[in-house]
This record gives C-alpha cells, sequence and structure tokens, in this order.
C-alpha cells in the first residue's frame, strides 16, 4: 500500500470517527419533536398499514417509511434509537464527497477537505440526529453522484450496475432525488458524450424498477396534497436556502456573514473559469442549480419551498467552498504561511464553529420530558388534557404528545372545525374533575379566552423548559373535589376540606368553605420549617387573601427560594384591622390555638 494512500484513508478515517462522535453526541438528549413522533407512530408502523394508510398519502416514498419500520422492529423506538439509523447512514457522506471531490477536481486535498466540511456541517449534524430521511436522502444521493462520475469515467457495466442500484436506493428514500438524478444525466449528456450510451441504457433499468415509486408518486399527484412550507420565492434561495445548507435554519444572528459566504463562492466559480475548470464549474452548476430551478417550479403549485427539500445540494456548495479555501490557502502560503492559517481559521469560525455552538444551545423540540413528568404528576382518571389544534379541519395535535403521554388522563384538542369550542368546554366541565389545558401555537388564545369564560383557572405555571400547563375547573364545584374532608371553624365561619397540588414551582392549597356563613376576616395560608435565615422566622412562604366563599379558595405558594427539606402547611384566620388572629376549633369544638396544621410538605 502506497504511503499517499494510506494518509488519504488515515484521514478519511479519522473525520468518518469525528463526523460519527458528532451525530451520537446527545442523541437521544432532546425529546423528539412533532415530525419525528409521527414518523416512529405511522412510518414504522406494521407495513399493511404504511401501505394501505399513509401510501398515496404521505409525501415520502416508501421505502423511506418501511424502513424506519425495519429499523424500529431491530432496535425499538427510543429516541437514540431511531435517531441512530439517519445519524449512521448520513456518515457515508464523508467518503462519498472526498470521492466525487477527488473525481472532479483531481485534487486529495479539495475532496478532503469538502469531507470535512460535510463532517462539521451543522444542517447536516441536525438532520443526522432527527428521525426524518434528509439526512439519509442528501448521503445517499451524493453516493449516487459520485457512482455515476465513475461510470461516466470508466464506463464498465460494474460501474453503470452500482449507480443504477445507489440511485434506485436514493429515490426511494426521498421523492425530489428525481431532481438530481436528471441533473446527473444531464451533466453526462452535454460533458461525457463518450458515456451517453451507458446512460441511455441505466435510465430505463432505473425506470422499470422504480415502477412502485411512481405508483406511489401518481397516487400523491392526485390526492390534492397541497405542502406544508412555503410556495415558490426566488430571493429565498440566496437569503434562505444558502445559509440553512451551511450552518442550518437556526441561526437567523448570523445572516451578515451570508455576504462573506456568497463572495467566498463567487471569488472560487471565477477561479475555476480561470485555471479553465469550466467542466467542473458547470457540474457544480448543474448539480446545485437544475433542482433549486425544479423545486422552485414545483413550489409555484404547492408549498414546498423549503431548505430540508434541497438539503441533497449540500455537496455541490461544499465542493465550491473547499476549492476556494484550499486554492485561497495554497496562494497564501507561499507569501504568508501565518495569514494563511489565520484566514482559514476566521472562515471556519464564522460558518462552522459558531453555527455548531448556536445549534448546541438550540432546542430541537418543546420539552415533551417535563410536560409528562409534569401531567403524569397532576392529571388523574378523570380529568381531561386539553392541548391546541395544529389543524382545526382535522382537529390534530402534535404527534409527539401521544408519544410521552399515554395513560390517565383523557385527551383531546381545540379547535375543530363545526365543533363550538365555548360549548365543547362547558359540557367537558361538567364531566370531568380538572381540565388542564397545553397553550401553543396560533389558537392557543381563542381556547384560553372560551375556557377562562367558561370555567375557573386554578393554576397556571411551566411544565419544563418551555411549556406551560394551565389547570381549569367547572364554576360548580364537584364534591369529588375535596380531597380531605375536615373541619375548622372560627367561630360560625368554617371550613369544610380542602385538597393540595405541588410541583417544582408553586404548592397550591384549595379551601373549601361552609356555605352561608361569612366573614370579614383574612385567611392565609403559611409554609413553615427550620429558621428562614434571611427572616429569622420559621415562615417560608405565604399567601394571604380575603376568603372566597362561592367555590374554590385558591392560595398558590411560590416555592422558588425554597430549600430542601420537610415543612408544615398551617392556614388560620386575622381581623385585617388589628392583625390579630382567630381562635380555631375543631368538628368537635376542640381548641386548636390561632393557627391549624393541614399536612407536612417536603420539598426535595
Amino acid at each position: 500500500m502506497r504511503s499517499p494512500f494510506r494518509r488519504r484513508l488515515l484521514i478519511v478515517t479519522v473525520l468518518l470517527l469525528i463526523a460519527a462522535a458528532l451525530r451520537i453526541y446527545h442523541l437521544g438528549a432532546s425529546p423528539l419533536r412533532g415530525d419525528e413522533a409521527f414518523t416512529v407512530r405511522y412510518w414504522a408502523a406494521v407495513p399493511a398499514f404504511v401501505i394501505s394508510q399513509l401510501a398515496g398519502v404521505e409525501p415520502h416514498p416508501l421505502g423511506a417509511m418501511l424502513g424506519f419500520g425495519a429499523w424500529k422492529t431491530l432496535v425499538g423506538d427510543s429516541e437514540f434509537a431511531m435517531r441512530y439509523l439517519p445519524a449512521l447512514l448520513n456518515l457515508v457522506g464523508v467518503p462519498a464527497l472526498y470521492g466525487l471531490g477527488r473525481r472532479m477536481f483531481r485534487d486529495d486535498w479539495i475532496g478532503l477537505v469538502a469531507a470535512l466540511l460535510w463532517t462539521l456541517n451543522p444542517y447536516q449534524l441536525w438532520h443526522a440526529q432527527d428521525v426524518r430521511s434528509y439526512a439519509i436522502w442528501s448521503a445517499l444521493s451524493a453516493v449516487a453522484m459520485w457512482l455515476l462520475i465513475v461510470a461516466s469515467e470508466r464506463r464498465r457495466r460494474l460501474d453503470w450496475a452500482l449507480y443504477v442500484i445507489a440511485a434506485v436506493i436514493a429515490l426511494y428514500s426521498f421523492f425530489l432525488e428525481a431532481f438530481f438524478i436528471a441533473a446527473g444525466g444531464l451533466f453526462v449528456l452535454i460533458r461525457r458524450p463518450q458515456a451517453r450510451r451507458g446512460w441511455l441504457i441505466s435510465a430505463p433499468v432505473i425506470g422499470v424498477l422504480l415502477i412502485p415509486w411512481l405508483a406511489q408518486a401518481w397516487a400523491l399527484a392526485h390526492s390534492g396534497y397541497k405542502g406544508t412550507a412555503l410556495h415558490a420565492d426566488i430571493q429565498g434561495l440566496w437569503t434562505q436556502f444558502l445559509p440553512a445548507l451551511f450552518s442550518g435554519e437556526v441561526n437567523p444572528a448570523l445572516a451578515d456573514v451570508w455576504s462573506t459566504l456568497l463572495l467566498l463562492l463567487t471569488i472560487s466559480a471565477l477561479w475555476l473559469v480561470r485555471r479553465g475548470r469550466t467542466s467542473t464549474l458547470l457540474f457544480l452548476v448543474i448539480y446545485a442549480g437544475l433542482p433549486a430551478l425544479l423545486l422552485t417550479l414545483v413550489a409555484t403549485r404547492i408549498a414546498v419551498f423549503q431548505p430540508r427539500y434541497l438539503i441533497a445540494a449540500t455537496p455541490p456548495l461544499l465542493f465550491l467552498a473547499a476549492f476556494g479555501i484550499t486554492s485561497l490557502h495554497r496562494a497564501l502560503s507561499y507569501r504568508a504561511p501565518i495569514m494563511a492559517w489565520g484566514v482559514n481559521g476566521l472562515l471556519a469560525l464564522t460558518f462552522i464553529v459558531t453555527p455548531l455552538i448556536a445549534y448546541g444551545q438550540s432546542h430541537k423540540a418543546p420539552d415533551w420530558f417535563g410536560l409528562r413528568d409534569y401531567l403524569q404528576a397532576h392529571a388523574q382518571s378523570g380529568d381531561l388534557v386539553l392541548l391546541t389544534t395544529l389543524d382545526p379541519a382535522t382537529g390534530n395535535g402534535d404527534p409527539a404528545f401521544d408519544y410521552y403521554y399515554h395513560n390517565g388522563a383523557d385527551v383531546t384538542s381545540l379547535p375543530r372545525t363545526g365543533t363550538d369550542s365555548a360549548a365543547f368546554i362547558r359540557e367537558a366541565a361538567t364531566h370531568y374533575r380538572a381540565i388542564w389545558f397545553v397553550p401553543s401555537g396560533i389558537y392557543a388564545g381563542d381556547v384560553d379566552r372560551a375556557l377562562r369564560a367558561n370555567t375557573q383557572l386554578i393554576s397556571d405555571e411551566g411544565a419544563g423548559r418551555d411549556v406551560i400547563v394551565r389547570e381549569y375547573r367547572a364554576n360548580d364545584l364537584k364534591a369529588a373535589e375535596i380531597t380531605n374532608a375536615r373541619v375548622i371553624a372560627a367561630g360560625d365561619f368554617a371550613l369544610r376540606g380542602y385538597s393540595l397540588e405541588w410541583s417544582a414551582q408553586h404548592l397550591t392549597a384549595i379551601l373549601f368553605w361552609q356555605p352561608g356563613a361569612h366573614t370579614s376576616d383574612t385567611v392565609f395560608v403559611h409554609l413553615i420549617g427550620a429558621i428562614n435565615p434571611t427572616s429569622g422566622t420559621r415562615l417560608w412562604a405565604q399567601l394571604d387573601h380575603p376568603p372566597m366563599q362561592a367555590a374554590r379558595d385558591i392560595y398558590r405558594l411560590d416555592l422558588a427560594g425554597v430549600p430542601v427539606g420537610n415543612y408544615r402547611i398551617e392556614i388560620g384566620l386575622y381581623d385585617p384591622g388589628t392583625d390579630k388572629r382567630r381562635s380555631l376549633t375543631d368538628g368537635d369544638g376542640q381548641s386548636l390555638g390561632d393557627s391549624a396544621l393541614l399536612a407536612n410538605f417536603s420539598v426535595r
């Protein structure tokens, strides 16, 4: 084995190890987002369901869906297990970019730099940690293009057979691979006349192998599918797609660097022309430009104008950047080696390091872990969890919710076309002990207003990193709500029972008073523990207000700053004019002093 070959093999191997580490790092740390949960629940269902229910309406080929289903059967449906498939298959893009770059530029280092850019590309990393087919498709598409260039140079039957296999697999991973097959074929027909016969033979073979694919695409085209993204916007190719393909869609703060990126790509293109590499430049233009043009044309009819639908166009952009970086480094190295490394370091910081840091600080999905734990601790059988629908026409909520929460309370969503939200809420309030509302999306305000108008707000707090849960109950009290029946009296005014709820943020005491009697006193609820160094007393939290006697008297104590330990929850009444506490008695008339213990409580 020759030394240069061993060196190249070692570098590619190291890049593969780095790429694997980056794609596996924190792979299961984030909860699944909605589309991921949809993949796990529906794409990865039994084949009979996928073929009968999804084929023809879901805009992804059966190969992608059945592939995730087979993977789920083998490894399970955890976040890590399901994300491991796109993370694993996306790795093949590393050798594919090296091989393709080496073929087109006749330069090992350009291929290696392009492979490095793929290894660190934030957009590839994000999708490689996502249970969808975009990262898989982009890598397989690069492999297919690489094998096409190899076949067009060698013109051997084996090479054409390998290309056909790779092209078919890529097509079965995502429909829009057809644009890139067309781009590769156009380049061969224009610039590789000696390979035209091989291409013209391969194309019909691919067509025959795609009969199920074509049948599904035909059914989808006649299903009324309108897309879920945006319609065509030519300017968006520069302002949205280009930044996303280099450093992702979650970095709007980096928008001011794209002029530098565009300048680098333009200089690289001019440099290729100056060096007489017009064939290579034509390849890159066709590779990225034809799919972009075709996607834009399609997006004039349906809403599919989204960077992820062009993620397979990442390689030509990385090749152009790799050529510019390599050429700039070589040009500066002869005169100013330190400047050469400094310039490339600045480019790496701008287009790789900073976006990677931004991705590390971003969140893929809402905190479904926290919401699941909160509802499991609070919602009971006989309660209703109310979600905000994503689409009133279907009434569907976020698929991720059902993935994480599937026991305890009933679950539904509002608004729904044809359903009066206010009437639905009034009816639900008569049947359920409590309604737990999770507000999100553009319809949350409408649902929340209907809840506030027809029920009573009990609590409103965070249930994880960025999730809010509001508890509502019917205006009329249900006897089952009084979980602790107990008489505590101050003269004729008496408590008949109470209930307690607590979370990491709050302790909520709901007091239920005997009907009929009235008082001008103020009620206090205190959290008593060890000596509080701030106040010098045993009081850690309190809430005082005149009692609400109609139904529920709610006291929400803030637990922020309350340390781990054991506490007492005490209540009492006092005259707001003199601050003098009232004497309390129990149901048998026995004295309780000027405060009564409701419960012992532990903060953990």
